[in-house]
């Protein structure tokens, strides 16, 4: 259970990250309340409350999913250009 303090600290966190929601609305999905549709869309409820639990702030953890997800990218491009590279150097030796 949140308290009310705890609520408004952690509505004032998700309003920087452009979530509005009221710190009553916070303790009521604390207490199990359901959501309603286009609540939270951008970030589920309970990792936004377990990042700020673990004290880290919001917008560092936003910077951090930016990067992973451009890592996974060029991850991603570096694999693909990798196994395309293969086929070509397979299909040339085939002809040879």
């Amino acid at each position: 259970m949140v308290n009310h303090k705890a609520a408004q600290a952690q509505s004032r966190r998700l309003e920087r990250l452009g979530i509005d929601v009221s710190p009553q609305r916070l303790e009521e999905i604390h207490a199990g309340a359901l959501l309603q549709p286009g609540e939270f869309d951008t970030v589920r409820p309970t990792k936004a409350n377990a990042w700020i639990r673990q004290g880290i702030p919001p917008e560092e953890h936003a910077e951090r999913a930016v990067k992973r997800q451009i890592i996974r990218w060029a991850f991603g491009i570096t694999l693909l250009f990798v196994c395309t590279g293969l086929l070509v150097l397979l299909f040339a030796s085939a002809l040879i």
